[in-house]
């Protein structure tokens, strides 16, 4: 979750988006070639709710976050899990070479220059290592939501398998993710273009202010998740199809 969308400081109700996207990303880097217990960086961890589950089901032996905005409370409990995620505010504070796999989800969005963040995280993976990169699909889509959250573009899979070539990283896999959302996304779109309701998708409204009881949460869950499970098989036999989101798992090389 991105610390902008936190509400206080009760933990937050995952909504079903957070969770099939993680399940997703799951599915993806078991499919990967990664050593036994391997060690995770996680640029843009957010509440590190997400590095915390990946590590988990990868068996990592070491779980490494930077986020600038993360405040001295949180980076404390989630020094105190099990395993212990370590929060730094800046790559620098990082040595060079010393992760097998690098998390940019949903980060190189908020940079003016991505290729230079993308850069930057490539050289704390070891050679042969894994950088995975997630980021909010199609321009034509962005709105207030991306602006409230600081975005300053969406990416087309082009555009992003473009990025990784520049920072000379050999795309594994590419594809999409919730193409069940691209419908409800376009017509919100169209209703604050229009001004009907004004500003639209403030940060209140984003994942962190579910607060949808159990069975309705589940059913969501499990189309989202269906969802993109459909999208990946018709991505391994060469069917691309369009989602709310791109992703790209790569090899430093």
């Amino acid at each position: 979750m991105d610390l902008r969308e936190r509400q206080g400081g009760a933990p937050p109700i995952r909504h079903p988006w957070e969770r099939a996207r993680a399940r997703a990303l799951e599915r993806l880097l078991s499919r990967a070639s990664l050593p036994p217990g391997p060690s995770l960086l996680d640029v843009g961890c957010g509440d590190g709710w997400l590095l915390g589950r990946l590590g988990r089901h990868l068996g990592a032996s070491t779980l490494v976050g930077v986020d600038p905005m993360m405040d001295e409370p949180t980076r404390a409990s989630l020094a105190s899990e099990r395993p212990p995620i370590l929060v730094k505010p800046s790559l620098e504070d990082l040595p060079d070479g010393s992760f097998d796999l690098a998390l940019l989800l949903d980060v190189v969005e908020h940079v003016e220059d991505d290729l230079e963040l993308l850069g930057r995280a490539s050289t704390k993976v070891v050679p042969g290592g894994l950088v995975l990169l997630t980021a909010p699909a199609h321009q034509a889509l962005f709105g207030e939501h991306d602006r409230q959250l600081l975005h300053l573009r969406r990416y087309s899979h082009k555009s992003l398998l473009g990025l990784a070539d520049r920072a000379v990283l050999e795309v594994l896999e590419a594809g999409s993710l919730f193409a069940s959302l691209l419908l409800p996304r376009a017509a919100s779109l169209l209703v604050e273009r229009l001004g009907a309701l004004g500003a639209i998708h403030p940060v209140r409204t984003g994942v962190g202010a579910w607060r949808r009881g159990p069975l309705f949460t589940r059913t969501i869950l499990v189309a989202l998740d269906l969802d993109n499970r459909l999208l990946s098989a018709l991505s391994r036999v060469g069917l691309q199809m369009p989602g709310l989101s791109v992703f790209a798992l790569c090899r430093k090389l």
